[in-house]
């Protein structure tokens, strides 16, 4: 009996399980790589929200799906074109705006022009600015004077400015303010008087800040006192100018 065929034989096997081990390992080797990507790509899915599980995609698009347009997000595109538009047109009311530029210069041209316009309502009919002058004499400390009766108007009237000066034996400064008609009520200043070097200098135009606005039923007196009672009779203070205009 011989075993030379049977020799060859059991070595052919031997080499073909060799080689299905190498193979095998091989495999083994290359399953464990596999493995560890996707352990690898477990970790990073383990950490999105839910869990890992991707659902909050699908709530997304369930938002999505309620936009404008079916869910998709053209009307994006519109609002952007239309905060184009609004950013040009205020790039262009800068630029109009700017010191100089052609709104501004409008706006000065027009502002010239209103300066010149009298202190009277729009629509008034205005009489030229007058200037009345009174002088009044015999004064004291505690009694008002009138300077200047205008009791009587015909037209409503709106002081704007005065000038008064005391005469050369005053002991005292003059003080003045301004009544209705009936010499009581006081109308102007809203204290209880304006008194001369306090208040405003002898002989210099005093421009009031808010005009005096009187009414042809109250007429109004412009009136003085002296702040020394021993100022008395022959002392005079002399209204230089009350500055008026009369809207009718």
């Amino acid at each position: 009996m011989g075993f030379g065929a049977d020799t060859a034989d059991l070595s052919a096997i031997l080499a073909d399980t060799a080689e299905l081990l190498v193979d095998a390992l091989a495999s083994a080797a290359a399953l464990t790589t596999v493995d560890t990507i996707v352990d690898a790509i477990k970790a990073i899915t383990d950490n999105l929200p839910d869990s890992g599980a991707l659902s909050d995609l699908a709530a997304i698009k369930a938002i999505t799906d309620n936009l404008p347009d079916s869910g998709a997000l053209s009307d994006l595109a519109t609002i952007l074109a239309s905060n184009a538009v609004i950013l040009a047109d205020t790039g262009e009311l800068q630029t109009e705006w700017v010191d100089g530029g052609r709104l501004d210069a409008l706006l000065d041209a027009i502002k010239a022009k209103t300066d010149t316009l009298p202190i009277a309502p729009a629509g008034s009919d205005t009489s030229t600015l007058t200037q009345e002058t009174a002088a009044a004499t015999d004064v004291n400390g505690t009694t008002w004077k009138d300077l200047l009766d205008k009791s009587t108007i015909t037209v409503p009237t709106r002081i704007v400015g005065f000038k008064v000066t005391k005469g050369g034996t005053w002991t005292g400064n003059p003080k003045i303010r301004i009544t209705k008609g009936d010499g009581t009520t006081k109308i102007w200043p809203y204290q209880d008087e304006l008194v001369m070097d306090t208040d405003f200098s002898d002989g210099a135009l005093t421009l009031l800040t808010l005009p005096v606005e009187v009414t042809v039923a109250d007429g109004y007196k412009m009136q003085f006192r002296s702040s020394a009672a021993g100022d008395g009779a022959g002392e005079s203070l002399q209204l230089d100018q009350l500055d008026i205009i009369g809207v009718g």
